[in-house]
Parts: C-alpha cells; structure tokens; sequence
C-alpha cells in the first residue's frame, strides 16, 4: 500500500467514498472543557497522512460560557474571555493543519477541503435580546491579539458564522492562499440610529476586501442581513470616508477584478455609488476577464446621503424627526430612551413610500457607470442589480438561457 503512486492511491480513495464516510465530513468542536481532548482525537484520526485526502469538510465549532456564567462575569471581562476562547481554538487548528500541505506543492496532489468555522456565544439575557439599541447585541468575535495564523494551503473553500468581525475574517483569509470559494456571512447591520457601529463595520468589510490577497479566489458570496427604511422621508448619513472615497464600492470594484473570479455575488443591502463600476485602466488587461456572474443587491439609498428613487411626497405637510441629533453612546448609556424615539431616529416610523421613480441626478449616474462596466466584462453571462422593491437590471450574456 505504501508503494502505491499517490495518483493512483486518489482515484482509489474517490471510489470509496460512500464506503468510508467517517473522514468526509468532520465536525470538530471545541469547548473550553474538551479542547484538549478533541484535538487529541483530532491528531490521532489524522496521523496517517493517507487519510487526509478522504476529508471533504472540516467543521471547527467553538463554543462558548453558558448564559449562566455570562450574567455572572463583567460585559469587558465577558467578550475578552470569549475572544481568548475563539483565539486558542482557531490557531490550535491552524498550528496542526499547516503541516498537511506546503504553497510549494502541487495543488492537484495535495489534501483539499472546504473548511466553516461557526462560533456561538453566550445566550443574551432576554432584557437585552429586546433592546436592538443594546451594546450587547453588536459584540462580534475577535481575535485576542492575534495579527497572523498559520499557513494552511489544504483549504479550498470557507465560510463562517455570521458573527465574525470582518477584521477577524481578514487573519483568517490570509492564512489561506489557495481559496477558491469563499461565503462571507456578515454580521445584522445594527440600526440606522447607531450610526458609528453601522459605519466601523462598512470600513472594516471594505479595508478586508481591499487588503486580502484573493490572487486564486474563482467565487465570492457575500450576505448581509440589511433592509431600506421604511420612512422614505428620512435622511441617509453620509457614508464617505475623511478623503470623500466610497471605501466598500471600490473595495467591491477591486475584487470584481480579480484575474481568477468567476462570480461575485452581494446580497442583502449594500449602499453603493457609481464607483462600484470603475473602469479599469488600459495596464490592467485582467479586469474582467473570467467574471461570468455578477449579482449586487443595492440599497436605495445613497453612500453621499441621498437617494436613488424619488416620488411624490404624500405627507408633504407632516415634519419628519429624521434629522434629529444623538449620540450613539446613548444606546448604551441609558434604559430610559422610548422605543419610539429610536424608531424614528433609525428611519422605521413613520411608514411612508413613496419613492417608486429612479431620480434622474443620482440615478443616471449609477446606471451610466453600469453599463460601460458590463459591456467591458467580455465573459459575462449573467448581470443582476436588484433594488430591493424597487427596481431590478438585469442582463444575460449571448447564448444564455434565462
């Protein structure tokens, strides 16, 4: 058996998949109770080397403090605990997994799975799960002062749990250079009304899809729990960055670009300017060129403060409390704000529609930079720009069925 070509030894151990379906999908959980005994099983399952080229799917699962012991500690105290907890976890895996395979070796050889870290913390006492305004409620897992992990070069495809920090998703991404298919699970955007949560996590979404190497990523999804105000009398906050850049579009803009990405899918609602559709310069002849699917749900409201639709206004005579000024930090300073003052201030009440007509100053724009931008992708076979009940754009590419 030992003498056995490893090309032949694969086509053998395809064949026997559904015979041995113990390594094809391995959940591997870590609490802080069992951590040692689950990697020493871990390790033991895997000391063969053969044996890593059945697993198919690798589940790291960390658990975290009971709610119990959650209402007993400090809200600090709680979220550095559980960031040591995911920290210790993560990089013990990574520490072992670093050996399966080098960058050097031939990926055609070499151990390759799709690999999903999920993270679940502490039950949220119901006095907070009530409370969206809560700080509580937009505590997302860290790292605990980790810049760097292990390569590992097994993993072809990752996803998550969608209570990482983008920041956190980025040490991870780049400790794994042979990522081909990635499904980014963001965290619920926090209200309209905590509008330094909203925007650090903007920032951080974009600075990981700016900075992440991404050179052998051929799939991105990425799905954001978000939706438009229902007071359509309500005034978007500027979303630019010190420098008047749209950070996250031309973030999106550079990964669309990638030589290797084959489909770019964003769900959810994305707050996007024309910038999303830059055009590449004439150096980059690579912009492009093996992009076949591109799908973009957009908000309608604009990263300037405006809006792409318009309408006419039917309460023309009822003054909005949309613009009314508030520190953030109230959210977690006091108990005593009406729920109703939130809602109002998050663009929730009062319910008016009435922007159903794209507006011709902002629109026009976003759709002008569209179009040339599709016309340039040469491999496109499918183009879908949704505005979530309003409107949608779509385009198919020669020869395709829709």
């Amino acid at each position: 058996m030992d003498k056995i070509p490893l090309e032949i030894l694969r086509h053998i151990l395809s064949d026997l998949e559904d015979i041995l379906p113990s390594f094809k999908d391995l959940a591997h959980y870590v609490s802080r109770s069992s951590a040692e005994e689950t990697l020493n099983e871990f390790d033991a399952i895997f000391s063969d080397t053969r044996r890593r080229y059945l697993l198919k799917e690798l589940r790291l699962v960390v658990e975290f403090p009971s709610q119990d012991r959650y209402q007993k500690i400090q809200r600090n105290r709680r979220t550095a605990e559980t960031n040591a907890v995911y920290t210790k976890a993560v990089y013990a895996l990574f520490t072992r997994l670093e050996g399966w395979s080098s960058i050097s070796e031939d990926p055609e050889t070499a151990p390759s799975f799709r690999f999903a870290i999920y993270s679940y913390p502490p039950t949220i006492p119901e006095a907070h799960n009530q409370n969206r305004h809560d700080d509580l409620a937009y505590k997302y897992v860290e790292f605990d002062g980790l810049q760097e992990l292990p390569a590992v070069s097994c993993v072809c495809e990752f996803s998550n749990s969608e209570n990482h920090h983008p920041s956190t998703l980025a040490v991870l991404y780049k400790a794994l250079p042979r990522l081909r298919l990635l499904c980014l699970e963001l965290p619920p955007a926090a209200p309209r009304g905590l509008l330094a949560q909203r925007v650090g996590m903007r920032n951080s979404l974009a600075s990981t899809l700016l900075e992440s190497d991404f050179s052998t990523l051929e799939r991105l999804d990425v799905h954001l729990e978000d939706y438009d105000p229902m007071n359509e009398t309500w005034k978007p906050k500027n979303l630019l960055d010190s420098s008047g850049n749209d950070r996250l579009s031309l973030a999106v803009n550079r990964v669309s670009k990638l030589p290797r990405l084959e489909s770019l899918e964003l769900y959810g609602c994305f707050a996007f300017s024309p910038a999303v559709f830059d055009l590449p310069s004439n150096e980059d002849t690579n912009a492009w060129k093996s992009l076949e699917y591109l799908t973009l749900e957009v908000s309608m409201a604009t990263p300037v403060g405006g809006w792409y639709f318009t309408g006419d206004h039917p309460l023309a005579d009822i003054e909005s409390d949309s613009d009314m000024e508030t520190d953030p930090t109230d959210a977690i300073t006091s108990d005593l704000v009406p729920a109703i003052d939130w809602d109002v201030l998050d663009g929730e009440k009062p319910e008016v529609r009435f922007r159903y007509h794209p507006d011709p100053t902002t629109f026009n724009p976003f759709i002008t930079a569209m179009a040339r931008a599709v016309v340039r992708m040469s491999a496109l076979k499918e183009f879908i720009c949704r505005f979530p009940q309003k409107a949608i754009i779509y385009y198919y590419g020669p020869g395709v069925i829709r």
